[in-house]
């Protein structure tokens, strides 16, 4: 893996930071154990210019869906990541984070472990000035945990999982749609995303085993839609890897999400659509199980 790629361990913490107000940084975690129907997501995002974390976990226990929202008034580099009951606890870089849930519907305790290392993806290739300006790295992983409710009912989650954290510029008015995944197999991780500002599309992803990272270089996708014609419900991704590898990947929606509204500026409002997924790799047996994501924004 080349050096552009590798992720220093002093990356895993919050960062120094400019004078934009709409600088921010985010950590991303999501799980899902199609054993114990269970799926979910932790997210954080902290702008501190103006003194704002938002917290945020959607999670689906045995086809319920549910959430926390949170938002704080906290300015500057952050000392610590938590709001009370959210919290994210870096244990040891690139190689384990705790994430802790504790309300009065549910009480979740988990451990992420960086499963592969974590790839870094190329800040210039995406950059768009005053709309996407940021460094970014994702890592699959291996999630133990437990789930507790209050009338004494738990689960234990033994599963696979994934992990992002970015910091810079992202105007998601400007960013015109995004397709994104990442598939969980037993041996190996696919990651792939599609990303269109305006009339320019940019390709990236990798595919992670223990042995490291492989770039992904192409990609055509193709959705198809519920009855809506807006809410997606499958995929077929064709990917290309840095080494003329071509791979067929099927996904299909088990659970779908549709996020409040990210953003409202300028008479558009940004959707972003959270389908938990079955992955199937043409010509292997065995499924894998992930997330595809799509944004796209919409006048108003």
């Amino acid at each position: 893996m080349s050096a552009k790629r590798t992720v220093e361990d002093s990356e895993e913490y919050p960062h120094d930071y400019p004078s934009r107000l709409d600088w921010k940084e985010s950590w991303y975690f999501t799980y899902m154990d199609p054993k114990n129907k269970i799926c979910g997501v932790f997210y954080i995002s902290h702008y501190p210019n103006n003194g704002r974390t938002d917290y945020l976990t959607t999670y689906s226990v045995d086809g319920k869906l549910d959430g926390y929202m949170n938002s704080t008034g906290v300015s500057g580099k952050l000392k610590e990541i938590t709001d009370g009951k959210l919290t994210f606890e870096l244990v040891k870089p690139n190689q384990k984070w705790n994430v802790i849930l504790e309300t009065e519907k549910i009480n979740m305790d988990f451990a992420f472990f960086g499963r592969f290392p974590p790839f870094r993806f190329d800040s210039a290739k995406a950059y768009a000035k005053d709309i996407l300006e940021q460094e970014h790295y994702e890592q699959s992983c291996k999630v133990n945990g437990t789930v507790k409710f209050p009338d004494g009912f738990s689960i234990k989650v033994d599963s696979y999982g994934h992990r992002d954290h970015s910091w810079g510029l992202r105007d998601y008015s400007q960013i015109t749609k995004w397709d994104w995944m990442q598939a969980q197999f037993n041996d190996y991780a696919m990651n792939i995303i599609r990303l269109t500002i305006g009339k320019k599309t940019e390709i990236s992803g990798f595919l992670s085993t223990k042995d490291g990272n492989t770039e992904i270089v192409d990609s055509r996708i193709e959705t198809k839609y519920e009855e809506d014609q807006k809410t997606p419900k499958s995929s077929t991704y064709r990917a290309i890897d840095e080494n003329g590898q071509s791979r067929t990947i099927y996904s299909k929606k088990i659970y779908g999400i549709v996020y409040p509204p990210r953003q409202f500026k300028g008479g558009i409002r940004t959707d972003i659509y959270e389908n938990f997924s079955e992955f199937e790799n043409k010509g292997e047996k065995g499924k894998g199980y992930g997330i595809s994501e799509y944004l796209v924004t919409v006048k108003v």
